[in-house]
């Protein structure tokens, strides 16, 4: 009865988490990214940055060694917090629902967490890109992929019995890391993305 409970109580709580990722995204949508640019060019990091660069340039070889990574002010805390909702989410799919009910709302939370930037970033309509997902939100869905479904894993790990210390440690190596690699994957690459495709009025607004 208590399972059936929970399982019932999940069903319900998360359309509503997307209700609220959904109202989340909204008002990071209402912010203007190009403004949250910086007006230079990145610059090499510096003091702490500088610390962690060589770790950084391993991890993410992408990253030429000059390169910052990028910050978007009250919209990087919108999605992260987004984000949060939905790997919580996944974790308690994982904790108390069994069977179909599991794997069709984790596929749903996958599938908001994929469109998760097309609904928060209103600049993707200057981006010029022959395909329908612009190569950051690309970043965005696949990175996430595999530490959404380990959040899931480590959920029904925890119903099942599994330490506490264990499932935090599993959770900082297998969820928490790749999803912060893919999220700066994703913020490196929408900041090239909005550099090469700023509107020429605004622009001749900020050169004004």
């Amino acid at each position: 009865m208590v399972q059936t409970d929970l399982s019932f109580t999940l069903s319900v709580l998360v359309p509503i988490m997307f209700i609220l990722v959904i109202e989340i995204a909204t008002k990071a949508r209402s912010l203007e990214l190009y403004e949250l640019l910086p007006n230079n060019e990145p610059r090499p990091r510096t003091g702490w940055e500088a610390s962690v660069d060589s770790l950084l340039t391993r991890i993410l070889p992408k990253l030429e060694p000059d390169q910052h990574i990028p910050r978007f002010g009250h919209f990087g805390s919108l999605h992260g917090v987004s984000q949060v909702i939905l790997y919580y989410g996944a974790g308690l799919i994982g904790y108390g629902l069994e069977g179909d009910a599991r794997l069709i709302l984790w596929v749903a939370i996958f599938v908001m967490m994929g469109v998760l930037p097309l609904i928060e970033i209103d600049e993707y309509r200057h981006i010029d890109t022959y395909s329908t997902f612009p190569t950051s939100a690309k970043y965005h869905a696949i990175g996430h992929l595999l530490p959404l479904a380990f959040a899931s894993f480590l959920g029904q790990a925890l119903a099942r019995g599994v330490s506490l210390p264990v499932i935090i440690l599993l959770a900082f190596a297998a969820v928490l890391v790749p999803s912060a690699v893919a999220t700066i994957y994703f913020s490196v690459r929408l900041e090239s993305e909005l550099r090469e495709n700023q509107p020429s009025s605004y622009v001749f607004s900020i050169k004004n």
